[in-house]
């Protein structure tokens, strides 16, 4: 008898995979492609979502043909502020929209007043100003600005409930798409915030992350379960709810965003974290998720440029670099000095970034210094997310930087008093997805290592003690 298996279609803006997992979590098979990019109406680049549809479709009916494996259940994990609209017959109207795509920042005021000024609206929805990012703000724009597709359009659906509505023929609506930065969800009401109904917008009935539907005939006569699809942000926390078993943990996990992640959170969102770019994400289960970030890869890769240009340095120079106590704790204390490399943290491009290197150091020690400003820059987006009196009893660090030790262990050494680890998990996003889809006779026990990152007991400092110091507050 064939072994029985999950499909997961996680797709990112650039990698699209299909992974296959077995009854204990593990990937047994996969597929992976980049497509290219199109172009929408005014020649701004947006997914081919015509071809990423034809790909998922012939990359799942050839792995239905599987002699190792049956797949018994679909599901999909999906980048998030994207919207797909439909007619009354269930048509694609009008672009995939990037959500990158550039738009007059004042046209959007007038929804702003009309519901209290942009501060109180942020408020209410829990989402920062963002443009397209906040995906609600697409609708408004496409009502105003294109209209003869508007006036077509039935339904609105998010990313991955299209794609769960091309392998069933079901429109639904998922709680955690509609839950992140949309500005559709007025977070003090719990419900849809008052100007999707004034603004006559339309969504399918909201159903439970774990609802099934039957996948279609055209693809296969197989019996497979399909699940509704799931914004990959809070997708990738799954596992690590799962392995906590309900006691309180922060997430930070790492790549070109670092994005930080509470699922305790049991308060409101005040305008000033808005401003430092945190927001409210909708679980499964309906709780909120406290989110901040911060473009840590990005800067991170800035700055190495600049080192790498400015020194002749061969590219990726900073992976053959190891963890040195020395210069560890001089960068601290040129730090505590007032001495600082990079002059802007939020330099995204090699043109916005200003740093400062100092005569007759190593490049070893440069990296050092540059990687620590970095860190309790993070940090201080990490302290955004912890809720005052409550008790963490870890941090998960995921992603790239759980490579970097000056990252790691520094985390480790500010937040002594919490067990900090990683975890062998990969593809996080995707196992969340195959989570919410798991037959009820598997075992549903999440096979991992844990690796603890011990803090550093032997230094001539106190590490939290200078990051007070300089107006981080860790408590």
């Amino acid at each position: 008898m064939l072994q029985e298996a999950i499909a997961v279609f996680d797709i990112g803006k650039t990698n699209k995979k299909l992974l296959i997992y077995n009854q204990q979590f593990q990937v047994i098979d996969h597929k992976e492609i980049k497509l290219k990019e199109k172009t929408d109406e005014d020649g701004s680049p947006c997914e081919d979502i015509d071809v990423l549809v034809i790909w998922m479709v012939s990359s799942f009916s050839e792995k239905l043909q599987s002699s190792k494996y049956r797949i018994v259940a679909l599901n999909f994990s999906c980048y998030g502020a994207s919207m797909v609209h439909l007619d009354k017959q269930g048509n694609r109207i009008g672009s995939f929209y990037n959500y990158l795509k550039q738009t007059s920042e004042n046209f959007y005021q007038a929804l702003y007043q009309k519901y209290g000024g942009a501060d109180v609206f942020s408020e209410q929805t829990a989402s920062p100003i963002l443009q397209f990012l906040n995906s609600g703000l697409q609708l408004y724009w496409m009502k105003y600005h294109r209209q003869n597709h508007w006036e077509e359009v039935a339904h609105s659906l998010h990313f991955p409930q299209y794609l769960f509505y091309k392998f069933t023929g079901l429109q639904a609506t998922d709680i955690t798409s509609i839950g992140c930065h949309t500005a559709l969800w007025d977070f003090k009401k719990d419900d849809y915030h008052q100007w999707v109904s004034d603004e006559e917008l339309s969504f399918p009935k909201i159903v439970d992350n774990r609802f099934i539907g039957s996948i279609k005939k055209e693809i296969t006569h197989q019996e497979v379960n399909v699940g509704i699809g799931i914004h990959d942000s809070t997708a990738s926390i799954q596992p690590y709810q799962k392995i906590s078993d309900g006691a309180p943990f922060l997430l930070i996990s790492t790549g070109t965003w670092a994005i930080n992640m509470n699922p305790n959170f049991n308060g409101d969102l005040s305008l000033s974290q808005l401003q430092n770019d945190c927001l409210l994400n909708i679980n499964t289960d309906r709780n909120k998720i406290l989110s901040s970030r911060y473009m840590l890869g990005r800067v991170h890769d800035v700055y190495c440029d600049c080192l790498r240009t400015s020194f002749d340095l061969e590219e990726s120079f900073y992976r053959f670099i190891r963890f040195n106590q020395a210069h560890y704790q001089k960068a601290w204390e040129e730090m505590n000095n007032g001495n600082y490399i990079i002059q802007n943290l939020n330099a995204y491009t090699e043109e916005e970034a200003k740093c400062n290197w100092p005569e007759g150091e190593s490049i070893d020690y440069l990296y050092h210094q540059l990687m620590l400003e970095l860190t309790l820059k993070e940090i201080d987006q990490v302290k955004e997310i912890m809720e005052e009196g409550q008790t963490y009893e870890k941090i998960y660090i995921s992603g790239g930087f759980v490579k970097n030790e000056i990252f790691t262990k520094t985390i480790a050494t500010v937040y002594k008093e919490i067990e900090v680890s990683t975890l062998s998990l990969d593809n996080t996003s995707a196992l969340g997805a195959a989570l919410m889809v798991v037959p009820s006779h598997w075992e549903q026990t999440i096979q991992c290592d844990e690796f603890k990152i011990a803090p550093l007991t032997n230094l001539d400092f106190d590490v939290p003690v200078l990051v007070d110091r300089a107006g981080i507050s860790i408590s």
